[in-house]
């Protein structure tokens, strides 16, 4: 399920209601919940305001969408991100500031050795007419297991590459 809709459910929220408090129209909310449009960081800070979403959650809305707004971070939320993937240091400032990534993605070494964390795989299925749909399954344990064998094995593919090529030459 979409965050927008799963969270406006959780919170007790209509789409008539979330339309009313928020000032967008109910289909633009809908479009969103559906992912039929993504949402601008005015939606996602009204949004995190009216439902009282913390500030960890509010940047991780920010940051599955692209958007680079500034984010107020605690350390814990920094270095969780940074372990994900999210977001990255910025060497170049000698503040250090850290830098949201303009595609963010996960990092899948890190995503597969968590076990207390679902790992979805989807794919968009498109049917006649150019109708299409996001299927989605959650990985089982065993599945992320597998996966995991083979992202560690790239290293040393990627070595015996290196090696290959060498004796080409």
């Amino acid at each position: 399920m979409n965050i927008f809709k799963k969270l406006r459910k959780e919170k007790g929220f209509t789409l008539d209601k979330l339309s009313e408090v928020m000032q967008f129209s109910r289909s633009y909310i809908s479009m969103v919940e559906n992912n039929r449009a993504n949402p601008s960081a005015k939606y996602i800070e009204n949004f995190s305001e009216i439902l009282h979403l913390n500030d960890s959650v509010t940047a991780q809305i920010y940051i599955a969408y692209g958007l680079s707004e500034k984010l107020d971070l605690n350390s814990a939320d920094k270095e969780k991100l940074l372990e994900q993937g999210f977001i990255e240091k910025d060497d170049t400032d000698t503040n250090s500031q850290i830098k949201v990534l303009n595609k963010p993605y996960y990092n899948i070494y890190w995503l597969l050795s968590q076990n207390d964390n679902d790992v979805v795989m989807s794919r968009n299925i498109e049917y006649d007419f150019g109708h299409i749909e996001r299927e989605s399954i959650i990985l089982t344990q065993e599945e992320k297991r597998k996966l995991l064998t083979y992202v560690e094995a790239i290293p040393m593919l990627r070595d015996f590459d290196v090696i290959e090529e060498n004796k080409e030459d």
